[in-house]
Order: C-alpha cells, then sequence, then structure tokens
C-alpha cells in the first residue's frame, strides 16, 4: 500500500524523503495541485516529484494522485496520527478521491479512443435500421440508458442482456444493423457468444470492454476500450461504467447532429 511505502521506504534522496514527509503532513495536496506545483511547494523539482511517484511504484504523478486518493477513500483514515483530511471535507475524504478517480476515469478512455474508430462506428450508426445493445447484470442498465437516449431522438435501438435468436434470424440481408457488447473483462462466455452469432450475421459488430485484445474483441468489427482499474476491486466496477458511459454519451452526441 502507498501509505506504508511513503512511510517506510528508506532508498529516498533527502529531497524525495522531503516530499514524502511534506505529503504525510498535508495530504489534500496531492489532490488539489499538479507535479509542478507539488515541486514548487517543496522547493524541489518535477522530475523529482515523478521519480518519487515511481520508487513508490505507481507510473507517475496521476497514477500516485489516484491510488493515493482511492487508498484514502477506502480506508477512511487519515495518513497518519497528527494528520487529517481538511476540515471542510466533514469527515468525508471520499469526496476529493471519488473526483480524483472520476477524472482519472473519463482522461485515460479519451486517450484510449481513436478519432477514425470513432467516425468509423458513427457511420455505421447514422445508417443503421437498428442499434442493438447488449450487456448482463450491471452493463445491462448501461445498455438500457443509452438504448433509450437513442430512441429518443429518433434512432431504433434495443437493449438485450442474452441473445435473442428469433429476434436475429428475422435480420435479413437488407437490413443494417450495428451491435454493441459490453464487458468488463471481454471475457463473459454468453457476449462471446453473443459475438460470434451476430458475426454470422454479417452485420457490424462493436464491443466496449477494457482490452482491445480481449477474446470478445477478436469476434467484432471494432473495438472501444473503456479504463479498467484494478488495483481497487471496490470501485473498479463503477469505474468501468463510469468510462463505458462516456463513450456511448460520445456516440451518443455525435449522432445527435446527424439525425
Amino acid at each position: 500500500m502507498l501509505l506504508n511505502k511513503m512511510k517506510y521506504l528508506h532508498n529516498l534522496t533527502t529531497q524525495e524523503q522531503h516530499i514524502v514527509d511534506f505529503i504525510l503532513q498535508n495530504p489534500s495536496i496531492v489532490f488539489t495541485n499538479s507535479a509542478q506545483q507539488l515541486a514548487q511547494l517543496t522547493y524541489t523539482s518535477p522530475p523529482t516529484v515523478v521519480r518519487l511517484c515511481k520508487k513508490l511504484g505507481t507510473k507517475g504523478y496521476p497514477d500516485f494522485q489516484l491510488k493515493l486518493a482511492l487508498e484514502i477513500g477506502i480506508q477512511g483514515t487519515p495518513l497518519n496520527d497528527n494528520s487529517s483530511v481538511e476540515e471542510d471535507n466533514s469527515g468525508l475524504p471520499e469526496m476529493d478521491s471519488i473526483l480524483t478517480f472520476y477524472d482519472q476515469a473519463l482522461t485515460e478512455t479519451r486517450k484510449m479512443l481513436n478519432k477514425n474508430d470513432l467516425l468509423k462506428i458513427l457511420d455505421w450508426i447514422v445508417q443503421s435500421d437498428s442499434i442493438d445493445i447488449y450487456g448482463m447484470d450491471t452493463n445491462y442498465y448501461t445498455a438500457q440508458q443509452a438504448s433509450a437516449r437513442w430512441n429518443e431522438i429518433g434512432y431504433k435501438s434495443n437493449a438485450f442482456n442474452s441473445v435473442n435468436l428469433h429476434y436475429l434470424n428475422q435480420i435479413n440481408d437488407d437490413k443494417k444493423v450495428v451491435s454493441f457488447i459490453i464487458s468488463h473483462t471481454g471475457r463473459n462466455k454468453a457476449m462471446i457468444d453473443a459475438s460470434r452469432i451476430l458475426q454470422k450475421q454479417n452485420q457490424h459488430c462493436v464491443s466496449i470492454s477494457g482490452s482491445s485484445v480481449s477474446p470478445l474483441a477478436k469476434h467484432c468489427d471494432a473495438n472501444l476500450t473503456a479504463y479498467v482499474l484494478n488495483e481497487q476491486p471496490e470501485v473498479h466496477k463503477n469505474i468501468y461504467t463510469l468510462s463505458t458511459k462516456y463513450i456511448f454519451d460520445v456516440l451518443y452526441l455525435s449522432s445527435v447532429t446527424h439525425t
């Protein structure tokens, strides 16, 4: 855990140790300042801040911010016995930590989206006779919400939590259907089976999962990758759901201009 690493890591330079001490005494400073600003506050340099983050096992300062925020928020405890999260949070450190990892989820998802892929999928949507969305459990609720929004602006859309063979058998070559399949891991057997069946229908199929090389992605014409946070099981489903909704919002709002 980051808290223990910061308290007990020994292979730190004098400057790095100073930054650690500063963070331990001022935990909220991490969530409200960039690496450059933290460096200025500690009279060090941005590369020193980033180097410290990597020594602590994170990929860089944004990743360090996210993981520290999650750790503080989930534990619900101060960093040490003599410090506490800002008083105006009224004992709710989750207020800042949730904001931090939500921002991280959307930012990372945006980075993974390819504009050309989105334009291609948008073209499929605009020309489609139906937009079908598949998902199980909480993903089904995401599918229902996205489907409802498209229906409101004149697109025909359906949400399914399993393969409807009767419905699929009624799809002929003259009908254009674009299908989205939502799966956190891309390894859900039911969703993979759905993609295989859809593939045989010669219709466009798009996977939305946490991996671009998942088994599900192999059976789809395109894949959109949503941000997945595996380190914190308590919140990773919420993060994936938020990322997925962001992807659908981008496609929905883009399709609005084409109606």
